[in-house]
């Protein structure tokens, strides 16, 4: 299920130009902390699931319980996608909104 468009976002990040060290290492960095997000909200959603065994109706407590963050950082993929070249900036902010989700 995607529903947050985290495979967009991790494309635009792949896609970021990198003039110079900084701008690779800050790149490496987006990569990294969207994994993560990835990782620990997937971790949140799955470890219920294990214990109710019912992935499907965990993802849609999650998101239920989770609306007004999740509304957010959907919103914000699909600016993203509009976009025809994001930015550091607007990739650099998306990432710290996922933190609200985990």
């Amino acid at each position: 299920r995607e529903t947050l468009g985290l495979n967009k976002v991790a494309q635009a990040i792949d896609a970021l130009p990198a003039a110079s060290d900084w701008h690779e290492r800050a790149r490496f960095n987006l990569s990294n902390d969207l994994r993560a997000s990835h990782t620990a909200i997937s971790d949140k959603i799955l470890s219920g699931a294990a214990k109710h065994g019912a992935v499907d109706k965990m993802i849609d407590e999650w998101l239920a319980a989770n609306r007004h963050p999740v509304q957010v950082v959907e919103k914000m993929s699909a600016a993203l996608s509009a976009e025809h070249a994001p930015d550091f900036a607007m990739l650099s902010v998306l990432i710290s909104e996922l933190a609200w989700l985990h």
